[in-house]
């Protein structure tokens, strides 16, 4: 995200080697707002991500007045939940979830324990 921006899941870019700055997510923020004002909510999965961009994720959630979940640490153990926080949230119904998903639909068995 530092050099690029946000960008969809789909992109592919050319490797990099810079770390987010407060200075870098000052100037990003208008763009990742815009970009997440076209959701509904925002999952975040932190993973041991600089606090640089999380907060990053607050800020523009909060000026594009968007839901942010931001959930996982240091470690991926917690990517498990990313299951069931979207699960969670549409009450399990697949066409729901479906039709609110950008990057690729999900599978009634990957919804369902």
């Amino acid at each position: 995200m530092q050099k690029y921006g946000l960008i969809h899941s789909d992109e592919i870019i050319e490797p990099y080697d810079q770390i987010m700055t407060k200075e870098r997510a000052k100037e990003l923020l208008p763009q990742v707002k815009e970009v997440l004002k076209n959701f509904d909510v925002v999952i975040f999965y932190r993973g041991g991500a600089r606090k640089e961009y999380v907060e990053l994720i607050e800020k523009a959630s909060k000026k594009a007045n968007v839901k942010v979940i931001i959930f996982g640490y240091g470690n991926m153990e917690e990517i498990s939940k990313l299951n069931d926080i979207v699960v969670n949230m549409y009450g399990g119904n697949p066409a729901q979830i479906n039709s609110r998903c950008t990057s690729r639909p999900w599978k009634k068995e990957s919804i369902t324990k």
